[in-house]
């Protein structure tokens, strides 16, 4: 099942990072990471079975960790 991370930014930056298989990845924003896991996943779901099975975890400003599905609905259990 991919699982992608996607931390939020020192207060200083505006770019997003996004963590998948070990590697890092940035992009000029949060948004700009959000959109490339989205198309990942659409891309990769006819390829991939695992793709819609996808978790993304999405860091707020609080410092909390949320998880949310392939549509962008919150995760309820880990899977």
């Amino acid at each position: 099942m991919p699982r992608f991370y996607l931390p939020y930014p020192d207060k200083d930056s505006v770019e997003g990072l996004l963590m998948h298989d070990d590697q890092a990845k940035r992009f000029p924003s949060r948004q700009a990471a959000l959109a490339f896991v989205m198309d990942y996943c659409r891309e990769e779901r006819f390829a991939v079975g695992a793709a819609e099975k996808a978790i993304i975890g999405i860091e707020g400003q609080d410092g909390q960790w949320r998880l949310f599905d392939t549509r962008l609905l919150p995760v309820l259990d880990e899977r």
